[in-house]
């Protein structure tokens, strides 16, 4: 199934908003980074992707990467170790792979992310400013 969200809004306070008019779309069996510098809304993105937040706009709010964390008993903050991070990433690179399913990876590590990704978006170039 294809992950879409289309003309994704998001400010945190006043007029400022991280994510303006934001589409973002994985496909089935897709490994898609996000970069950008901190401050651009890669975490902010995937927070509501996640379900953890709502989004002042978005279309096909189907995201269920938290239930999904806390039913395999999983924090979504926990802290590990590099082999358990590598263990974890072939787990879930096999799983996705065998399900067809798409992958949203974010992280400031670049060398993660060009090593796991088919596909680097920045956030900077999601971001559609009114003029």
């Amino acid at each position: 199934m294809r992950l879409k969200a289309d003309n994704i809004k998001f400010g945190y306070t006043g007029n400022h908003r991280v994510l303006n008019h934001v589409d973002f779309t994985v496909e089935e069996g897709e490994v898609t980074g996000l970069i950008a510098p901190s401050g651009y809304g890669k975490t902010t993105l995937a927070k509501i992707l996640a379900g953890y937040i709502k989004p002042e706009q978005a279309l096909n709010p189907k995201w269920k990467m938290k239930k999904v964390l806390e039913e395999i008993g999983m924090p979504p903050k926990a802290m590990l170790d590099a082999i358990t991070q590598a263990q974890i990433w072939n787990l879930v690179l096999d799983y996705a792979k065998t399900h067809q399913m798409g992958i949203v990876v974010i992280s400031h590590e670049k060398e993660l992310i060009h090593r796991l990704c088919s596909r680097i978006v920045s956030v900077k170039v999601l971001n559609r400013y009114e003029k």
